[in-house]
């Protein structure tokens, strides 16, 4: 019953979450704009129940009154917070190259806001859509899918590879650089959230990286 419960809940997020993204031609001008946009809200309300959902089923493995766990998990972080970080901008790096050297063209600069007010929207707007990519993406998919199919560990690498393929192809509407870029910084923030055992890690190296984007964004539009 408790699978049957899983596996139905997982096709409904899959339905209403992952497949939507693939099918659009344009991304959330408000986002970037700094003017509030309720999908903000549902975001971060939807990340927040399927991450706590998550924390509920794992509780009991954990150890979280451990001394020696808790100063291990701040060495983690602490290493793989700037390692992933890093990583993501050589990514970015590495694809803006390859659009110069194949002269890809680039998408239209959008207008970033220019009041404290809209500049804190953006911030939050960046810091809820890295922490729902994070939940929905790098844990909830192949978790519920690695749990669902821990009878056929063969399917290991399939759990791993429709979430990250999944998150890319969400992209395809900035052009099939940005794809390649997604694919590559998906795989890299995954690896993170196996290794801290969480998404804050990833979350805060993946708000950080788009906050570099949108200023090199706010930069070339000058």
């Amino acid at each position: 019953m408790k699978t049957k419960y899983i596996l139905a809940e997982f096709v409904l997020v899959f339905l209403f979450l992952a497949v939507p993204p693939l099918l659009v031609s344009d991304g959330n001008p408000a986002a970037l704009s700094g003017s509030f946009s309720p999908v903000v809200a549902v975001q971060a309300a939807i990340a927040l129940a399927l991450d706590i959902q998550e924390r509920i089923c794992t509780a009991h493995r954990q150890n979280i009154h451990s001394i020696n766990n808790r100063f291990a998990a701040i060495v983690t972080v602490l290493k793989w917070l700037p390692l992933t970080f890093g990583l993501l901008l050589v990514t970015y790096a590495a694809m803006q190259t390859l659009a110069l050297l194949c002269r890809t063209q680039a998408a239209p600069l959008p207008t970033l806001p220019a009041t404290p007010g809209g500049v804190a929207m953006l911030v939050l707007s960046l810091a809820v859509g890295a922490y729902y990519e994070e939940v929905l993406y790098r844990q909830y998919m192949p978790q519920t899918l690695l749990g669902l199919l821990e009878s056929r560990p063969r399917l290991s690498a399939l759990c791993e590879c429709l979430p990250l393929f999944v998150f890319a192809l969400s992209h395809r509407y900035l052009g099939s650089l940005s794809v390649a870029n997604a694919l590559c910084c998906g795989a890299v923030l995954r690896v993170c959230q196996k290794k801290t055992g969480s998404v804050y890690t990833g979350t805060a190296a993946h708000a950080a990286y788009n906050a570099f984007t949108v200023l090199v964004i706010y930069l070339l539009g000058r």
